[in-house]
């Protein structure tokens, strides 16, 4: 009776032990192949489904592979880093990294009208929002003596575009403190007022250089 190698297939005596051809074993064991990793230890995991009231469905997305974003601690959905509130279910930022949205302090708005039309930036302040009352307050001034330093010195164009700038800012942050009494969002927040300061220091720039670059 012959052995058949179940490597090369070669015929080998019985009683062998080896293979005639390649050497193989025949009384060791086959060594156990590792089973590979399972897929879902490669991949991020797909997207989940929740039927909600009506039969509508929501979808989660997979998670940015750049790791740039947020997760929401309500759903578990992932969200772009650039969003305030979660693509799926609504849910603040502010809830994810454990920060509470400040509450807004209870107040008359026909009261924080007066206020800030009398004095610029009283009225953020009543509705809980000081630092931008205040930024919004030193915009309004700078433009305001901006405008009277230039109308001094003769110069109409740049005097009455920081009038004007003057008081276009105060009659915005007006409504945007009432705004703000409402629980509404504000016009002039952030970059904006990023934006407004910074084309205001751009045109006293132009006007001094031109100033200095002019005829003695």
């Amino acid at each position: 009776m012959s052995l058949k190698c179940s490597t090369c297939g070669a015929t080998n005596a019985d009683s062998a032990i080896w293979c005639n051809q390649c050497y193989a074993s025949f009384t060791e064991p086959k060594a156990e192949v590792e089973a590979p990793p399972a897929v879902t230890d490669l991949v991020p995991a797909r997207p989940q489904q929740s039927a909600e009231a009506g039969g509508s469905v929501v979808t989660r997305q997979l998670p940015d592979p750049t790791g740039a974003g947020w997760t929401c601690k309500s759903c578990d959905s992932p969200n772009p880093i650039d969003s305030n509130e979660c693509t799926v279910c609504g849910a603040s930022i502010y809830n994810t990294f454990g920060a509470e949205e400040k509450e807004r302090p209870d107040v008359e708005p026909r009261s924080i009208l007066l206020w800030a039309i009398f004095l610029p930036g009283m009225g953020h302040a009543k509705t809980g929002n000081g630092l931008l009352g205040l930024t919004l307050a030193a915009l309004i001034l700078f433009s305001g003596i901006a405008a009277a330093a230039f109308a001094s010195g003769s110069e109409v164009a740049a005097a009455s575009f920081f009038g004007v700038a003057h008081l276009s800012i105060w009659a915005i942050s007006v409504i945007d403190a009432v705004s703000l009494a409402n629980g509404n969002r504000p016009i002039l927040f952030g970059r904006r007022i990023t934006v407004v300061a910074g084309t205001l220091v751009f045109v006293i720039m132009v006007q001094v250089i031109t100033q200095l670059g002019g005829p003695a």
